[in-house]
């Protein structure tokens, strides 16, 4: 996520105007996604860019020998969090 900065008096003029990078963990549940967009939206103007690359990979293995839990936690990172994040940050 590359937000825009709110103005500060404590930033330097000359880097002010500079985007600030943020990363952080894999959110998957409602609640983490509410919390992230809060916390986005009370120190930044607007984001401008957003990365969504959170992923999660493991061992490759035939489907009859894979573990449901860790299949269960692929699609939760790889697919219903960045989802989650996406419209949570449009909305």
């Amino acid at each position: 996520m590359i937000p825009h900065p709110k103005p500060s008096p404590s930033r330097a003029p000359a880097t002010s105007s500079l985007p600030r990078a943020q990363t952080g963990a894999a959110w998957t549940s409602s609640k983490d996604v509410e919390g992230l967009a809060k916390r986005v939206a009370e120190k930044f103007d607007a984001v401008d860019l957003l990365i969504n690359n959170a992923r999660f990979l493991s061992t490759w293995a035939p489907l009859a020998e894979t573990d449901l839990n860790e299949w269960w936690t692929k699609w939760e990172v790889n697919i219903k969090g960045i989802i989650a994040i996406i419209l949570k940050i449009l909305s």
